[in-house]
């Protein structure tokens, strides 16, 4: 295959001048030359704009979009509305990555039914990929379950095909403020007929608080932020339900159900959590049930199915000082 393929590179970021040149001067560095870099600047404050002047002059490749501060779904958004290359990725400003992060990525171009995802440097969860094509309606449960894709739906290190998107009206859900990055995943996944994992970790991940893309925007309430942990719930049992897959997945997706009692009401002050565990014990069918792997999991649902909220708190909250107290 020649290697002449334009990849469009979206880069949203937010008050992040302390990361920002080490993440353009690892793009910048590419072996592979073909790309095209769209900055989306998502209303940042502070010298973000003078970090990236320089650049501005010494590339053309580099296109700056300056937007007001919406949050990194609309950035994004936005960066897919402005790609002109055949495939897409995306890269967070305070992450980098290596030299060859691109050409690997285009060295097992196939076809555009394929999305190529790489290894990330520094997520404990990501197991080493092996150069495996697998396909979707056979093998996801696989994907799932073994690769984490539950919790590892973000979408860099990963190589989409942009008419695909674009062509279908993907876009990342900016009302929604927990899961936005797996439903992307989701949505575009049943559009395609294979997912090739590539036996290389180019992408350093950089776990930053301050981030664009780990910091709840400021519109957006905690009870907000709760509720679209419930709307991530719906949208997972309603894919697993269309796509037919194993229910062992249930399993994993307990962890986004724990998470919204957690961190709806366990690590927060919400003083009446009675209606909102309503409708989260609404979304959980059976399979949550006979699927959960755990004795305490099997309780959390009985105790949610029959209302018993009072005691749910409560029992959430011993598991917590227990385990904290076990780390000590």
């Amino acid at each position: 295959m020649e290697k002449n393929i334009l990849i469009s590179i979206v880069v949203p970021t937010y008050n992040n001048e302390k990361f920002l040149d080490k993440c353009v001067e690892s793009i910048l560095s590419q072996t592979y030359h073909e790309f095209e870099l769209l900055i989306i600047n998502d209303g940042s404050t502070d010298n973000t704009i003078n970090v990236l002047q320089p650049y501005l002059k010494k590339d053309q490749r580099i296109k700056l979009h300056n937007t007001k501060n919406k949050g990194v779904s609309s950035a994004r958004n936005l960066g897919i509305s402005k790609a002109k290359g055949e495939y897409i990725c995306f890269i967070d400003s305070d992450d980098w990555v290596e030299q060859d992060y691109l050409s690997q990525f285009v060295s097992k171009i196939q076809n555009p039914k394929t999305l190529i995802i790489q290894e990330i440097f520094q997520n404990r969860n990501s197991k080493k990929y092996t150069n495996t094509l697998y396909d979707i309606k056979k093998d996801l449960d696989v994907l799932m379950l073994e690769y984490h894709f539950m919790s590892l739906g973000s979408p860099f290190a990963k190589l989409y095909h942009t008419e695909t998107i674009k062509k279908n009206n993907l876009t990342f859900n900016n009302l929604v403020s927990y899961g936005e990055d797996q439903m992307f995943f989701f949505q575009y996944i049943t559009y395609i007929d294979s997912i090739y994992t590539l036996n290389y970790r180019g992408y350093h991940y950089n776990h930053n608080s301050t981030s664009l893309s780990t910091k709840i925007h400021p519109f957006i309430s905690f009870y907000t932020y709760h509720f679209s942990l419930i709307d991530f719930i719906k949208y997972i049992n309603d894919f697993c339900k269309s796509e037919k897959v194993l229910y062992k997945i249930y399993k994993t997706d307990w962890d986004i159900v724990e998470a919204s009692i957690d961190h709806g009401f366990i690590f927060s002050k919400e003083v009446n959590p009675d209606k909102s565990l309503k409708i989260l014990s609404k979304t959980l069918n059976k399979n949550y049930y006979k699927y959960s792997n755990s004795v305490s999991r099997k309780i959390i649902y009985i105790l949610l199915k029959t209302s018993q909220y009072k005691l749910l708190l409560f029992y959430k909250k011993m598991i917590f000082k227990y385990k904290t107290k076990k780390n000590k």
